[in-house]
């Protein structure tokens, strides 16, 4: 939730020229004050705020670009609120010096911090109330990170135009493209003022997004699959949070609509389903446990296996490296995430018996709340709590330290009446994927369980652009 939220509230940042952050600001620089009220399913939720802040004494940090977003927000039933902000800082040459993004919610915060150091090299640090980390990533100069500026580039385009950006996005630390599409002009009302504006259409990751910009490049309406982003005064960007009205949830609106009966789900060895309104690579869906019949423009139709109910397939290669390595956000090699490792697996004779140690102590030790985290496995394996999100990463990562390969799985899981997005973790071991569910406490994942992306955040969001178009229809609970 915490990327969807950053992710869709910045997007109409997100880009940049070939020439990054020069062609953006060459030329006089446009001071900008820009307030927007965020509106989901017609309640008031919160709002953005974004600035540009001009130091002439400092050509170092010559220019800050910053941005908070405040929104309350409704998870199964529990009330949250959200924060994030994120800064960038040029020098008087208007290269990329620093950026930052942090996030809090609920008594928990987490700050990136970006510095260049040289030539094109950055310094990362990220930093949670428990644990700190460093890494270093390049970010060429035709990269932005976030820019309101943008908009004052595409403010020259005309119906027609197309423009292709990259973008870092700081809480992944990952490049993506962006593609803008000028799609005709119109005009707008915006409480009691029109506004003659050209309608943008941007592309993230298949996520499309609808920006509505007058001739100053300011944005006035921005669309979302999540929520609506409208122009306001500082009052009424205030006034949000304080309205009365429940939040929507938002976990139970992406739930993905169910067409069919599906009885005893947990029991059954295995579904037949077809995945409705949207286009999926089968090969990026299909696995040992689940088998694509066929794909095409208006949806796939696979068979999902339960764990303990696999068809019969030759050993898998053994994976990747990377699978056993570190990262920013699985801490594997960190000496307190090796301990518990090691106390957890050292009695076991195989590693599939560690595995299931590993999936028995996760789902035993930790406390079942919703979070909104940017999940690190350090920080987990400290506070012991969270959802999924939080359940997986540390399995992952205490998997990782024992020396066993792991995913991180991202997708869909039955609950109650729908299919809702879930996150587990799956194993490499004696030539095959075993997938556990910690959170639910299943040693083996049931046959609801529908895979689409694997990996972390930056491999995560492309679940965004299903929100809202995917249905799913039964077509039996076990094949022919």
């Amino acid at each position: 939730m915490a990327l969807l939220a950053r992710r869709e509230l910045l997007v109409e940042y997100f880009a940049h020229t070939l020439r990054g952050y020069r062609s953006l600001v060459s030329g006089s620089v446009l001071l900008s004050d820009s307030w927007m009220r965020l509106i989901h399913d017609g309640v008031p939720i919160g709002y953005s705020h974004t600035n540009f802040e001009i130091n002439q004494s400092n050509p170092v940090r010559h220019l800050e670009i910053n941005n908070r977003m405040l929104m309350r927000m409704t998870l199964l039933g529990e009330s949250r609120t959200l924060s994030v902000e994120s800064t960038a800082a040029l020098d008087a040459l208007n290269h990329l010096h620093e950026f930052t993004f942090e996030l809090s919610a609920q008594g928990y915060r987490i700050n990136v911090l970006g510095r260049r150091f040289q030539d094109n090299q950055f310094d990362v640090t990220i930093r949670s109330d428990s644990t700190r980390s460093r890494t270093r990533i390049t970010i060429p100069d035709d990269v932005v990170i976030f820019s309101p500026m943008t908009e004052m580039m595409l403010r020259r385009m005309a119906p027609g135009d197309h423009v292709t950006f990259r973008a870092l996005d700081p809480a992944t630390l990952s490049t993506l493209p962006v593609l803008v599409s000028a799609l005709r002009n119109e005009t707008i009302t915006i409480g009691d003022q029109s506004h003659h504006t050209t309608v943008l259409r941007s592309e993230v990751n298949g996520m499309e997004v609808t920006t509505w910009i007058d001739k100053d490049g300011r944005t006035i309406r921005q669309v979302t699959p999540l929520w609506t982003m409208e122009q306001c005064t500082p009052d009424e960007a205030f006034a949000s949070l304080r309205d009365d009205t429940p939040a929507p949830d938002f976990i139970r609106r992406m739930a993905v609509p169910l067409d069919g009966i599906l009885a005893a789900p947990r029991e059954r060895p295995s579904i037949r389903m077809e995945l409705q309104g949207v286009t999926l690579d089968p090969a990026r869906i299909a696995s040992s446990r689940q088998v694509v019949e066929s794909t095409g423009p208006t949806g796939s139709v696979l068979t999902v296996y339960h764990g303990d109910h696999l068809p019969a397939h030759a050993p898998l290669p053994v994976p990747d490296a990377a699978l056993t390595a570190s990262t920013p956000f699985i801490q594997a090699d960190d000496p307190a995430m090796r301990k518990q490792a090691d106390a957890i697996t050292r009695s076991t004779r195989s590693t599939l018996e560690a595995v299931d140690a590993i999936t028995g102590w996760v789902h035993e030790n930790m406390e079942k709340t919703m979070r909104i985290t940017m999940p690190s496995a350090l920080d987990i394996l400290k506070t012991l709590a969270g959802d999924c999100n939080e359940h997986t990463y540390l399995a992952v990562g205490l998997a990782r330290a024992a020396g066993i390969p792991a995913d991180i799985k991202v997708g869909l899981a039955f609950h109650e009446d729908r299919f809702f997005y879930h996150a587990w973790p799956a194993f490499y071991t004696d030539g095959a994927w075993i997938e556990t569910d910690p959170t639910w406490g299943q040693r083996r994942v049931d046959a609801t369980h529908l895979a689409l992306v694997s990996g972390e955040m930056a491999s995560q969001v492309e679940l965004v652009r299903l929100i809202g178009r995917l249905r799913i229809r039964i077509l039996e609970g076990n094949p022919p």
